[in-house]
């Protein structure tokens, strides 16, 4: 009788720390589903933290698509225009040769090197991180087949430095177009181009350049507003 009293005990023990060990066991995996340090397996635990990572993934795109709006210098309400026009329709466009952020491997862009080879559109606009430049070069992004369709290039030109305009292009995740520096000799190209501002920036200006060189449009914009799109894909058509 003795024996089996033992032996009772024993089976007894033996069954208690199996259930203990398992309890354990399931301790540490709800504890490693909670803290992300191991994979639980297929059921709840794993959609919960599918759908947590999702969550975390959704809020840093979201905080990506915000660090431009982060950086933005809102500058308030501007003189419309405040330079002297010096070019107009017809004249030959003043050649010039500027230091440049593109996507391809290039240093220094100049507008005859496309002379009979392409029509040139010149955007100039007044500073990086200001929010209307901001939202009118990457359109022009969304319009790139537009310039294509009419055998045309697009420079962008700001008095800003190489670094800044670099940075700036970056955090608009890059434009297809070269972006070119005006920054020294200060706005020389502005100058010759009629679009520098007393305070030192360009204006808000297009000009469209034909294949022979020669000026076909150019417009001044009030500082404080976009240009329109659609009006100069119609210069371009018509070209």
């Amino acid at each position: 009788m003795r024996k089996s009293l033992y032996l009772a005990v024993a089976i007894l023990f033996l069954s208690c720390n199996a259930l203990f060990a398992q309890a354990g066991l399931l301790g540490e995996e709800e504890d490693a589903v909670e803290t992300g340090m191991s994979d639980p397996g297929p059921g709840i635990y794993t959609e919960h933290m599918s759908e947590e990572r999702m969550a975390r993934e959704r809020q840093e795109d979201e905080g990506s698509d915000n660090t431009l709006d982060r950086l933005i210098f809102h500058v308030g309400e501007l003189e419309p225009i405040a330079s002297t026009p010096k070019l107009n329709i017809g004249d030959q466009a003043p050649d010039f040769k500027l230091p440049a952020v593109s996507s391809v491997l290039r240093t220094t862009y100049g507008l005859s090197e496309y002379k009979g080879k392409k029509n040139v559109v010149l955007s100039f606009i007044p500073a990086a991180w200001t929010p209307i430049c901001s939202s009118q070069w990457p359109g022009y992004c969304d319009a790139k087949k537009m310039f294509q369709e009419n055998d045309a290039v697009l420079l962008g030109i700001a008095t800003d430095n190489i670094p800044t305009l670099h940075a700036w292009t970056t955090a608009m995740d890059n434009v297809w177009f070269p972006v070119l520096s005006d920054f020294w000799p200060h706005g020389r190209v502005a100058s010759l181009y009629g679009v520098l501002r007393s305070d030192g920036v360009s204006e808000r200006a297009l000009f469209v350049i034909d294949k022979k060189g020669v000026i076909r449009f150019t417009k001044v914009y009030d500082i404080n507003t976009m240009p329109n799109t659609e009006e100069l894909k119609d210069i371009l058509k018509a070209l």
